[in-house]
């Protein structure tokens, strides 16, 4: 793991975390680490994750799954095609077009944990799924949960997004959920506030 910040697992549940930061920072690894240690106190059947990560390309990216094997325990949605639209559009008209995709195959596993939730959801780079996407949806999704850790991508390592705009719609949400979030884990500055 990338970072310093460890948050002991009983200070976890019952709240709802958010986890920010640029491209290498440690997002997906924090979230691994957390999801790891609540299945090795016994919490797996109680846990969905909804993975959006695409494809790892580079040091950019990758699903949780990649990081534990944690994965295998508890109830793991993840669609079957998951695009990085910044990085494989060609021009702003491609970004839009597989953000549109990301977000029609992200769309039923929302649905499927609103009509069947668990104590605990993990979600791994929401923001793949809001370039597009109902933040009022995610945020019934979320509601559903007792204990919710979700991370997004927040920095500039990915601001060139060929001139469609997304860049900007991601950063407003992601700010929109920082004011949501009781708690905000910022890997960029590892801080944690509330």
């Amino acid at each position: 793991m990338k970072n310093v910040i460890r948050i002991p697992i009983s200070r976890i549940f019952g709240l709802k975390w958010l986890i920010i930061g640029d491209v290498g920072t440690g997002k997906t690894a924090l979230t691994a680490d957390i999801l790891r240690r609540m299945v090795r106190r016994g919490y797996a059947e109680k846990i969905t994750v909804i993975d959006m990560a695409p494809a790892k390309i580079g040091p950019i990216g990758g699903p949780i799954s990649q990081y534990t094997r944690a994965v295998k325990k508890v109830r793991y949605l993840r669609p079957s095609n998951v695009y990085a639209p910044r990085l494989m559009g060609k021009e702003g008209e491609d970004v839009l077009k597989l953000a549109e995709l990301n977000m029609r195959n992200i769309e039923p596993l929302i649905d499927a944990y609103i009509a069947s939730p668990s104590p605990i959801l993990i979600i791994n780079d929401v923001t793949i799924y809001l370039h597009k996407g109902s933040l009022e949806r995610l945020l019934l999704c979320i509601d559903k949960a007792e204990t919710a850790v979700v991370n997004a991508y927040y920095g500039d390592s990915l601001s060139d997004d060929k001139g469609s705009g997304l860049t900007n719609r991601e950063r407003e949400v992601v700010k929109a959920l920082m004011t949501i979030f009781p708690i905000t884990i910022n890997l960029n500055s590892l801080a944690i506030s509330s």
